[in-house]
């Protein structure tokens, strides 16, 4: 619920902003069509340029949208604890807030990595899971990890491959003197039928192939 009012509250305010300082679209809102009536939950599987990247992809979604709240993959709060602010902000209480929740990767079983996203989508829920694992700095296609397939096959959820751009390397100097772009494309939805079954690595390779031809 927490997440739920701090996402439509801050969606006006993340729009306003977006419109004011850089040049925001969304493609590909057609796609989203239909997934809105769901008894099962919805993935939406991105590139990660920046840390802005789920803040965008909140603020994409129309806000009177049933795909809304938006829960996220995130990292264990250890793996923040290289600066003083991410110690205090990411990975922890105000991760949760907003809606962002820890994997446990590094034990070979995904679904003790996934134990809250298992429960969301069976909830009917939305996911947004970054598959590459972390921020991509240089642009170009990472190994996908196998967690997006293991979800989408252990949820019958159906997969919204999502791409961004304009997030990486924005400055705060970029953002508010008009010199960012952002836009957010979702691609048509992958079925757990287009994918190979117990394949996850292979199809967690091919969500994000689909994502960065968008």
């Amino acid at each position: 619920m927490i997440p739920f009012i701090l996402q439509s509250i801050s969606w006006p305010f993340m729009r306003f902003v977006f419109g004011l300082f850089v040049d925001f679209k969304v493609k590909g809102l057609k796609n989203l069509k239909g997934l809105e009536s769901k008894s099962r939950g919805i993935i939406f599987a991105s590139n990660h340029f920046g840390e802005l990247d789920p803040i965008v992809v909140t603020g994409a979604v129309p806000f009177f949208s049933e795909l809304r709240p938006m829960y996220y993959v995130s990292r264990e709060k250890e793996f923040y604890n290289n600066t003083v602010l991410k110690r205090i902000f990411y990975g922890g209480f105000f991760f949760r807030l907003w809606g962002a929740y820890p994997a446990y990767p590094g034990h070979h079983d995904y679904a003790f990595a996934l134990p809250y996203h298992l429960i969301f989508l069976r909830k009917g829920k939305s996911v947004c899971i970054f598959p590459e694992g972390k921020i991509n700095k240089d642009g170009t296609l990472r190994e996908a990890k196998g967690g997006v397939g293991y979800l989408a096959e252990a949820t019958e959820s159906v997969i919204v491959p999502t791409f961004i751009s304009g997030t990486k390397d924005m400055t705060l100097f970029k953002f508010f003197f008009g010199k960012g772009k952002i836009k957010v494309i979702f691609g048509k939805p992958i079925y757990p039928k287009d994918l190979e079954k117990g394949e996850f690595k292979k199809n967690a390779i091919k969500v994000m192939e689909v994502v960065y031809n968008l």
